[in-house]
């Protein structure tokens, strides 16, 4: 493509050219007379004249064929006569004389040019694309109709380079096990999927994944996001899917990574609806791609989403993309190894992994790789000789509640209500027994809008995939902690706590609608996009929602009035210090009062 642009002007310049010229003779007669008003009219009424363009106050009657003028036969290219109106009424006059004998009348469009350039255009990208062939014959012509993957010969990441996730790694272990050896797997009539899904949360390292089993396995890995199908275009689509299998099958074994599948694989519409006429065509050139592979072929199919449920039935079934394994959210074992993996080869130094590890609890690689790279920045920015532990501290504070923004002044009263309120939070989660879990509470506004900011960090290793209904409850308690120290220390309310109550009345409305947690609904749930509930049922799940947010915030009034000494003396002690962290803080909070156990009922 480094020759399209000098040929396309070059193109645009003989285009232009033949057409100026072309236009020119076309619209121009071979002989052109110049006729006064008079003789115009004789030639109206002997029916002489054809037609009549106008320009302007300008006429050019063209003759009528068979017609004698001068002795000459007048053809229709042959000669026209010129007449320019200089005075008034004589255009009206003529143009009632030509209604009259039936002849034809327009306007000259200035518009033509539009036309003659937009061919002209697409003249100059044919020839464009044509002449370059000339040159080098593998060029195709429409390139945008081949698939535009990314191709990658030597992969240089392999198993070893990706923390944790064994299991994962045993299942793409066949995998690369049938790229090294296919004939391997068909000697005992074994056939492996021809397509594996990978499915999470973002930013759980599937894409890495991929990369790994290609460089483990020595293959061509080609990677292409299923947005890049899609084209306005209908038939684009199947003509890259088409493209990205045969460059695969040239140089199999090899992998093709589609990343998004989604994008192109979604549910297709039912009968009687308008769908998408462009996807569904890539969709199903991709499905008869798939059903054309031989067991032996070499070309392993990987795909990844974050909602296998989306996808379409006909692309799951057996055959296409039949087996899915599940990359979810590292374990805190996994995460220490993660970090680890991404610190060396960096000046890091006496570094607690296991306390950053369960700092990060809920997050995903690609969160682990922003931390390091955070810590990093705040050590350079401090001149330190390696990357320590507090660096790490602060850099999940960043990550987490944005960076500290000392240079956002807060009036008085304002930093009274931040320091209530954080206190109140700190005081509801010792309340409920884990008082350890709190690493720091500060004052600080930061760069998210936060004004202040409770960082929470699990004593213990914490990765239960299932919460109780209890555990649940106590979550929308300690949420609604801070709302309830401004009602109970400065008997006001603000809008500090939005953010709580958004994230408190969310939490409980999936455990209604979507755990089968409620009391009322009898284990009826929804996911938001098959199961409609009725006007009465989302009466039911309203009021249940107020009835559990009114039982929780009594609770977690009644927590910050038992301890509100505590709250008081916490409050001022952050007002003074603006953050409080370690024994200063568990100091203060071994004064509070254990709550009693929630009721569930």
């Amino acid at each position: 493509m480094k020759n399209f642009y000098p040929y396309t002007v070059l193109a645009i310049a003989v285009f232009v050219t033949v057409l100026f010229v072309s236009h020119s003779l076309s619209s121009m007669p071979s002989k052109v007379i110049e006729t006064p008003y008079s003789t115009a009219l004789e030639l109206i009424e002997e029916d002489s004249v054809r037609s009549v363009v106008m320009d302007g106050d300008t006429l050019t009657l063209h003759p009528n064929m068979e017609k004698y003028v001068n002795g000459e036969t007048a053809k229709t290219n042959g000669y026209a006569w010129v007449w320019k109106s200089e005075r008034a009424g004589e255009m009206a006059h003529l143009e009632e004389l030509m209604l009259t004998h039936h002849v034809q009348y327009e306007a000259e469009e200035p518009s033509s040019w539009v036309t003659y350039l937009m061919f002209g255009i697409v003249g100059c990208f044919l020839i464009a694309q044509f002449l370059p062939l000339r040159a080098n014959p593998n060029q195709k012509i429409f390139s945008f109709m081949g698939h535009n993957a990314q191709r990658a010969e030597n992969v240089d990441v392999s198993f070893k380079d990706v923390a944790g996730y064994d299991e994962v790694k045993g299942q793409l272990g066949e995998l690369v096990a049938f790229l090294r050896d296919p004939k391997s797997f068909s000697r005992l009539g074994a056939e492996l999927p021809r397509g594996t899904l990978l499915w999470g949360p973002p930013g759980t390292g599937k894409t890495h994944l991929a990369r790994a089993a290609a460089g483990e396995a020595e293959v061509p890995f080609f990677f292409i996001g299923g947005s890049d199908f899609v084209e306005m275009f209908v038939g684009v689509g199947a003509s890259r899917v088409r493209s990205l299998f045969q460059s695969a099958r040239k140089v199999a074994p090899s992998i093709i990574f589609i990343d998004e599948i989604d994008a192109i694989g979604g549910h297709r519409t039912t009968a009687g609806q308008v769908g998408n006429p462009e996807r569904e065509q890539t969709l199903n050139a991709l499905m008869t791609e798939m059903d054309g592979f031989k067991p032996d072929s070499g070309i392993v199919i990987l795909a990844a989403t974050n909602r296998p449920d989306s996808l379409d039935p006909a692309l799951r079934r057996r055959g296409r993309f039949d087996r899915a394994i599940f990359v979810g959210p590292p374990t805190t074992q996994v995460r220490e190894q993660i970090l680890r993996t991404h610190v060396n080869g960096k000046a890091g130094g006496k570094i607690d992994f296991s306390l950053v590890a369960r700092l990060t609890s809920g997050m995903v690689g690609a969160d682990m790789r922003a931390i390091v790279n955070e810590a990093a920045l705040i050590a350079t920015r401090e001149s330190a000789k390696a990357i320590l532990t507090d660096h790490f501290v602060r850099a999940i504070e960043n990550v987490a509640v944005g960076h500290k923004d000392r240079s956002r002044r807060l009036s008085e009263n304002d930093r009274r209500v931040v320091a209530v309120h954080e206190a109140g939070h700190a005081v509801v989660r010792a309340a409920q027994g884990r008082a350890k879990d709190i690493t720091r509470v500060s004052i600080i506004p930061t760069t998210s809008g936060a004004l202040g900011y409770n960082l929470n960090t699990p004593e213990e290793e914490n990765d239960t995939l299932l919460r109780t209904r209890r555990e649940l409850l106590e979550e929308v308690v300690h949420l609604l902690g801070g709302r309830a120290a401004e009602e109970v220390v400065t008997h006001e309310v603000t809008t500090g706590a939005s953010d709580d109550l958004k994230r408190a009345n969310l939490l409980l409305y999936r455990m209604v609608t979507m755990y089968g947690l409620s009391q009322r609904l009898y284990n009826r749930v929804t996911d938001e996009e098959t199961i409609v509930f009725s006007e009465e049922t989302r009466r039911t799940v309203d009021g249940e929602i107020q009835e559990l947010l009114a039982g929780c915030h009594a609770t977690a009034k009644e927590i910050v009035s038992a301890n509100q000494p505590t709250v008081n003396r916490l409050a001022a002690d952050l007002l003074e210090h603006e953050e409080l962290s370690g024994e200063p803080l568990m100091g203060i909070l071994r004064e509070v009062a254990r709550a009693k156990p929630m009721q569930t009922t």
